[in-house]
């Protein structure tokens, strides 16, 4: 009956409010009781429809119906792993889901050669899933084998998966290094890779991905969308920090301790992750995916695991990457930075000589860029931030005082960004209908260019740097955006072109978003974790800001729209607030 209600107060006509309520009526209700989250676990893991997994967490349209279910869940999840942990239920040794199914194939096509012709027993997923051994698996264990069925079509459905990924996610982090290492175990790892490496992966077998009428892997983008990779890197990552090192066991002290207490629960990578690890793609595919805070985190985390103590697979890993940062411009360069950034710090035996590789490759690649002013421009205010943070940096450059003055004296020689006449030194790498000068970019990122060169300066006269607030990564995550009735904004509209907009109404995860001059029919709810959403200004230039300035002036701005009653009506989710004007 809960499936059904959600089925059907999705479509009502005020399903963003009915829907809304009910889901936290249901939150509060399984909170307080084990046997109903038991009832609803079973009902996902054992529906043979795949109502639950499919319907609502792939294939619904809808982003917050997809973000409210796996909410639930994850809530029902915590509550029935605490009960797990707490009875020291044993966690059963399970192979991975292809293996899995290629099991259950067998044992179909065996039954159907001996003349079997009962449907249940020739269907591979409803024999597994009927199968007397599965159901002495502890509850949380069939709910992920039950997830895990639907790796393969995952590509498919590149524009709806992320809440599927968190659902996983939250198996592992909710049970801690045990529940982790039996997410390992299932071959988390290799799948993932498999599925971020595409058609380019040494093993395509490994996650049963669906191909396409064509015979190819699904593209998982377009021309202007992009996955949602967070969760999916946060599977990655909590599996990875339980395995051992590619070439050896796991360190005494691990990089990034996300789990408390794991000594004696490790997984032993396979011979097919090895390969997906030691694959020349792993950088390539990685590091641009820390494109915030939080995927930076991410990354970093999986990344300085597998380069602890290892020096050698750090180069290997990063010789790809070097090659692509010189190719791209400065708005593309602060992922790898992110990561770059913990490379350095990361403190093992081998810090220092990761430092001197590291760092005598990113200053030949500055040397190769310095005929672009932002590139240029950026990778110095890095390399300050990193020498604020890092004593063994800071150290490294205070011993090249060549290298160094050769950044002063181009902080010197350029302290401003170039014209678009100028012909000594250009803005941009990229070219548009005005060359490599666009008036947008023609700012300077972070310091400004004086206060890089006196920094500078001081790092050769032997003073200490302060480490201030500055040199933390202070870009916001997306879904953590703060939104109030009336913000203006940019944003991408429905034939994909960036726009001014306003919020005309906010929700716990989306905005009721409304086009600067086109009619209330093309509103549209966006979800605040969009990258649809951006800066006013910062994808439409001038011309959106002064198409937003106008209307403000005019007055035609439907959220701060006056009535004919002279009254100003505020959108919210809930209600509709009224308040007297003068």
């Amino acid at each position: 009956s809960a499936l059904v209600h959600v089925r059907h107060t999705r479509h009502a006509r005020e399903a963003h409010t009915l829907f809304s309520q009910w889901m936290a009526y249901l939150r509060t209700f399984y909170a307080s009781s084990l046997p109903a989250c038991q009832w609803l676990l079973t009902q996902m893991a054992d529906d043979p429809n795949n109502s639950w997994v499919q319907s609502l967490l792939l294939d619904c349209r809808e982003d917050s119906v997809r973000r409210a279910v796996a909410r639930l869940v994850h809530l029902a999840l915590e509550k029935v792993i605490e009960n797990e942990k707490t009875a020291q239920i044993v966690l059963p040794q399970l192979a991975s889901p292809v293996e899995v199914g290629n099991a259950c194939v067998a044992e179909a096509e065996d039954a159907e050669a001996k003349g079997e012709t009962d449907l249940d027993k020739i269907d591979a997923s409803r024999r597994h899933l009927l199968s007397a051994e599965r159901a002495k698996w502890p509850l949380s264990v069939r709910v992920l084998d039950r997830l895990l069925m639907f790796v393969g079509v995952v590509p498919m459905r590149w524009k709806r998966f992320s809440q599927y990924w968190r659902v996983i996610a939250g198996f592992a982090a909710l049970g801690g290094a045990e529940y982790a290492k039996h997410l390992a175990d299932r071959g988390a790892v290799g799948w993932v890779l498999d599925i971020l490496y595409g058609d380019r992966s040494p093993h395509p077998d490994t996650a049963g991905v669906v191909l396409t009428k064509k015979g190819y892997r699904p593209a998982m983008r377009d021309s202007w969308a992009v996955p949602e990779w967070t969760q999916m890197l946060n599977v990655l990552r909590l599996a990875t920090v339980v395995s051992e090192g590619v070439e050896g066991g796991m360190a005494d002290v691990p990089p990034a301790p996300t789990f408390s207490g794991k000594e004696g629960v490790v997984h032993q990578f396979s011979e097919v992750e090895k390969d997906f690890i030691s694959h020349k793609l792993l950088g390539r595919v990685l590091l641009p995916m820390a494109s915030n805070k939080l995927r930076g985190q991410y990354v970093s985390d999986i990344v300085c695991h597998l380069c602890w103590e290892r020096l050698e697979f750090t180069n290997q890993l990063l010789v790809a990457v070097w090659e692509e940062i010189e190719e791209l411009d400065y708005n593309q360069l602060r992922p790898y930075m992110r990561v770059i950034g913990r490379l350095l710090a990361m403190e093992d035996s081998v810090q220092e000589s990761r430092i001197n590789t590291m760092m005598g490759s990113i200053l030949g690649v500055m040397q190769q860029n310095e005929t672009y002013w932002k590139a240029t421009d950026f990778c110095i205010d890095f390399l300050i931030r990193w020498a604020k943070q890092v004593p063994l940096v800071r150290e490294w450059l205070k011993n090249r005082p060549a290298k160094v003055q050769r950044l002063v004296d181009w902080l010197a020689k350029f302290p401003k960004p170039p014209g678009y006449q100028d012909r000594q030194i250009v803005l941009l790498k990229t070219r548009d209908e005005y060359g490599t000068y666009q008036r947008t970019h023609a700012v300077h990122f972070g310091l400004r260019p004086a206060e890089k060169k006196a920094t500078l300066e001081r790092l050769l006269a032997g003073e200490e740097l302060q480490v201030d607030e500055y040199c933390e990564d202070s870009e916001e995550e997306l879904a953590e955006r703060e939104f109030k009735v009336g913000d203006l904004i940019d944003c991408v509209d429905s034939v994909r072109k960036w726009v001014p907009a306003e919020v005309l109404r906010v929700r716990e995860d989306d905005v009721w978003v409304g086009y600067i001059g086109w009619p209330s029919k093309w509103d549209e709810w966006v979800s605040k974790a969009s990258t649809r959403i951006a800066r006013l200004g910062s994808q439409t230039g001038q011309t959106g800001l002064a198409k937003a300035r106008k209307a403000e002036e005019e007055g035609s701005l439907r959220s701060r729209s006056v009535t004919p009653g002279g009254t100003t009506t505020t959108s919210t989710e809930s209600a509709t607030t009224t308040t007297t004007t003068a």
